[in-house]
């Protein structure tokens, strides 16, 4: 079936409702049918106006809507990440000062994978380290601490795939080049990371920008580095994640993100600088 003009616009929790249904093969009055047997009884029914709204994202639907829903297309188990995914969106639309989300590695990856699938853009900065989502799987493994084959490291892989095969969400990303001389683990994994990183500049619909040293700004970046997924903020932390929501905050990080992306150098200057960090690392692998 053809996907509608909308699709790229519907988020994450309603596509996959959606793509449930179609998949087995019901129209939404039927499923509305379907579904309503697996309410309590003191659960309002479902209608196909409901099933409508959810697929659309303009209603949002309670855990037991989605359980039931869920249930009527055979597939139990993915009730509970819509039902996470649909909290987050409406937390996110009803809260209009700062959300400190926590929980473990996995929880936090799934959770940054799905604010991505809802945004049509993705502005990120990092000084730090290398961004999330461009890590490769030993760096990210060294970064969470965890072994390489990990769940989470899996999970931030398909962030990473998802970005390189999804054209119609644009990314803008920047990384300081310190960021990349901090050599984590080893020069092997860290010239590794920088050719996937070199390859990332060649992907038409991702703007990977470096902001080399001696490029002056004129404020720092004291947190380490922040995303903006549409209209909202979020900032890595230690332990949890934190979502800004207020506009005038937003608007704040939107004029910061700006001014390191324009001081920053893209395209094939950013790929020869990259190269040019990888073979430093190469060098010291050297025997001397």
């Amino acid at each position: 079936m053809p996907a509608s003009r909308d699709d790229a616009t519907r988020p994450s929790w309603a596509s996959a409702l959606r793509t449930l249904r179609l998949g087995v093969r019901l129209t939404q009055p039927e499923a509305a049918r379907a579904a309503n047997p697996f309410l309590s009884p003191s659960d309002k029914p479902i209608t196909q106006q409901d099933v409508s709204r959810i697929e659309q994202g303009g209603q949002f639907p309670d855990d037991a809507v989605v359980t039931a829903l869920c249930r009527a297309y055979g597939a139990p188990a993915q009730a509970a990440e819509i039902e996470a995914a649909v909290r987050e969106a409406r937390e996110r639309r009803s809260d209009r000062r700062l959300v400190v989300q926590r929980g473990n590695t996995l929880h936090a990856q799934q959770r940054w994978r799905r604010i991505e699938g809802e945004a049509q853009s993705v502005d990120a900065v990092q000084t730090g380290m290398v961004l999330g989502l461009l890590q490769t799987p030993a760096y990210a493994a060294l970064a969470m601490q965890v072994d390489q084959d990990h769940p989470a490291v899996a999970d931030r892989r398909k962030r990473f795939e998802a970005m390189l095969t999804d054209p119609n969400r644009r990314y803008r990303l920047v990384q300081t080049e310190g960021s990349l001389r901090v050599q984590l683990g080893s020069p092997e994994l860290m010239a590794e990371q920088l050719d996937a990183l070199r390859a990332v500049c060649e992907v038409p619909h991702v703007d990977l920008r470096i902001l080399p040293m001696q490029r002056p700004v004129a404020e720092p970046l004291t947190g380490g580095g922040f995303h903006i997924y549409d209209d909202v903020v979020v900032l890595g932390l230690e332990v949890a994640s934190a979502d800004i929501n207020d506009p005038a905050d937003v608007d704040y990080f939107r004029r910061l993100f700006e001014q390191y992306h324009q001081a920053s150098v893209g395209g094939r200057a950013a790929a020869d600088l990259i190269g040019e960090l990888a073979e430093g690392y190469r060098a010291l692998l050297l025997p001397h």
